[in-house]
């Protein structure tokens, strides 16, 4: 009778407890807090994880920067283990299933709920200046028009959302057109701007050593410019690419610091990623040698500071 009563009190407290469903987020603790009680280092956290979101799919091996490398034949990666380089990036199809067909979109739009989770956030702590949430609006509208653009520059006329301030049990906004997309990274720069302009001299949480000389709500807003230059020229708006260049850090004035600009950081610490663009299987043409500049006997810098000749060729499914 004893062992009895134990199975049976321990099958009553499992259907007790079994009935409750409604479980937090264990993979991101802190979403919850952040929405329903926000301070001042939970928003600064979660500032910090823009920047690492926005980061991300960028120097993976099957990132941005070496996925449209491959795409525009100015790389390869002869990946023996994944055929799918070869297969899909140059023979094609494109799988919409895959981490190449499918790419460039989950990642940005978490981080961009997360941006408009921020957004909200950051008005309800009492803590946080007036000058310390147009700082955090700032930085925020900037990142998420970057996470905007790449989603728009790898997806090109099949659109994108822009409706991203929903809550999680509403349905999904629509796709929208390239050129609403594009109106709506513009607004979220030029929104941006007044924000930084209405911010103090420090931001209210530590950005990543890319943005050195970069780290304050002013020289911030330069990068804004910059960001706002490149979205210009997509559209080909050549006298507004001109205007936001002036505001940008280019000074054309003085020898240009090819080294002058926001980076992003990598390193072999713990909870870090490396940068996967240092890769032995990733290739460049051999037309980017050909066609660099010569000055005298010199090759340009902006090659031979970026590519290594290879010890060893590559080569994958007869390339």
């Amino acid at each position: 009778m004893h062992i009895t009563r134990l199975v049976a009190l321990g099958l009553g407290v499992t259907l007790a407890t079994a009935c409750d469903l409604d479980v937090p987020d264990l993979n991101n603790p802190g979403i919850d807090d952040l929405e329903a009680n926000p301070t001042a280092v939970s928003v600064g956290a979660a500032c910090t994880g823009l920047l690492i979101g926005n980061r991300g799919n960028t120097a993976a091996e099957n990132g941005v920067v070496i996925q449209l490398g491959i795409l525009g034949r100015e790389a390869y990666n002869f990946d023996q283990a994944d055929p799918r380089y070869i297969g899909e990036l140059i023979q094609g199809d494109l799988n919409r299933g895959s981490p190449f067909g499918g790419n460039f979109w989950a990642g940005s739009y978490a981080n961009l709920k997360l941006g408009s989770i921020i957004l909200h956030a950051a008005d309800k702590v009492a803590e946080l200046s007036a000058a310390d949430k147009a700082a955090i609006r700032g930085f925020t509208k900037t990142i998420g028009a970057v996470d905007l653009l790449k989603v728009i520059v790898t997806h090109d006329s099949n659109g994108a959302v822009i409706d991203v301030d929903r809550d999680l049990t509403q349905p999904l906004a629509p796709i929208v057109s390239k050129d609403m997309v594009y109106a709506k990274i513009v607004s979220l720069l030029e929104d941006a701007v007044t924000d930084l302009k209405a911010a103090g001299d420090a931001f209210p949480f530590l950005l990543s050593d890319g943005y050195a000389g970069f780290d304050t709500p002013a020289t911030f807003l330069k990068f804004n410019r910059a960001i706002r230059a490149r979205v210009a020229l997509y559209l080909k708006d050549y006298t507004g690419a001109l205007t936001a260049l002036a505001a940008s850090f280019l000074d054309d004035t003085t020898m240009p610091d090819f080294d002058l600009g926001v980076y992003y950081s990598y390193s072999t610490k713990t909870g870090d990623t490396t940068n996967q663009i240092i890769n032995p299987n990733v290739y460049a043409h051999p037309s980017l040698q050909t066609d660099a500049q010569m000055n005298g006997g010199t090759i340009d810098n902006r090659y031979s500071r970026k590519v290594a000749v290879a010890k060893k060729g590559g080569s994958a499914a007869g390339l």
